[in-house]
């Protein structure tokens, strides 16, 4: 404990003298260009520019600098007690991401913070596609941005076929296109059912995999961060999370807090506990926090 504070204490004082070397940096560059300005000298206004754009380039270093040391300094001792493993500067493979199905038609993609278990593992993702207009000018769509989790299936679970999870926003049945063709479980849950939609390969297989306690549990997962696609194939599922931020760094002046922290490990509790949830135990999120999960124990 006395060593976490210590860490904690350090990293604090880091942030402030960060964002305090950050105010220097753009007041040096505003002091120039109103020098610059002044002496009416149009020759220096190439320094001008190169001045902004090496402080711009200088800011977002000493950031990233701070983010991987936070990550390194009071994420990771984290992470590792648990028993888990933490990459703060990879992604889950992308191989998984294809596998999915769910995230397709993409350009480029990126990720970072992958954290891995014993049977599963979740990451930062970032999907982008290009596209030029008539004018040669590139447009920049982001696809998905959010947490992208994996984890096998237990081996009790013997599915052979493939499901997929979409929201309900309209009865698509026979419209889908081939990669989707599949078609529709019929189940028993009034209110899983007006949220999405369930396509697979069989009634009978699709029914014992989304019976009413994993419908159930799916819908207490939804309800703390909201999922946009869940797929089943070849004995691993996949989850998408949109718009969420796995480990956010503020940098303020009192933006380092505990709170904050606390905020940051309960969502890594989250994630990691998510295939014991579904699989094993119905455990509330709030349960697994407070009591500890071992997230690797069950198999």
């Amino acid at each position: 404990m006395k060593q976490e504070k210590d860490r904690f204490e350090e990293l604090k004082k880091d942030s402030s003298n960060t964002i305090m070397l950050i105010a220097f940096i753009f007041f040096g560059a505003v002091i120039f260009t109103f020098v610059t300005l002044m002496s009416k000298n149009t020759d220096h206004m190439f320094f001008v520019f190169f001045i902004w754009i090496a402080a711009i380039i200088l800011v977002g270093f000493i950031v990233n600098d701070y983010q991987y040391k936070f990550k390194e300094t009071i994420i990771k001792p984290f992470v590792e007690s648990k028993g888990l493993r933490y990459l703060p500067r990879n992604m889950i493979d992308e191989v998984y991401i294809k596998k999915s199905k769910l995230i397709r038609g993409y350009d480029s993609i990126g990720g970072r913070d992958l954290i891995q278990g014993k049977g599963f593992s979740f990451s930062q993702v970032r999907v982008v596609e290009y596209e030029e207009d008539d004018e040669d000018h590139t447009k920049i769509t982001v696809i998905f941005d959010g947490v992208f989790y994996r984890c096998e299936l237990p081996k009790n679970i013997n599915i052979k076929g493939t499901y997929f999870v979409h929201k309900a926003l309209i009865n698509l049945d026979g419209l889908l296109p081939p990669i989707f063709s599949r078609t529709r479980v019929r189940l028993e849950h009034r209110e899983f059912e007006h949220l999405f939609n369930v396509y697979g390969d069989g009634q009978i297989e699709g029914r014992y995999i989304f019976d009413h306690t994993f419908m159930e549990k799916l819908l207490s997962i939804y309800d703390k961060y909201k999922f946009d696609g869940i797929s089943i194939v070849n004995g691993c599922l996949y989850i998408v999370f949109p718009n969420v931020d796995l480990i956010k760094v503020h940098l303020s002046f009192s933006g380092l807090d505990s709170e904050r922290i606390e905020l940051i490990k309960n969502k890594i509790f989250f994630f990691a506990s998510l295939r014991e949830h579904l699989f094993y135990k119905y455990l509330k999120f709030e349960d697994t926090v407070v009591k500890g999960s071992s997230f690797n124990s069950a198999q």
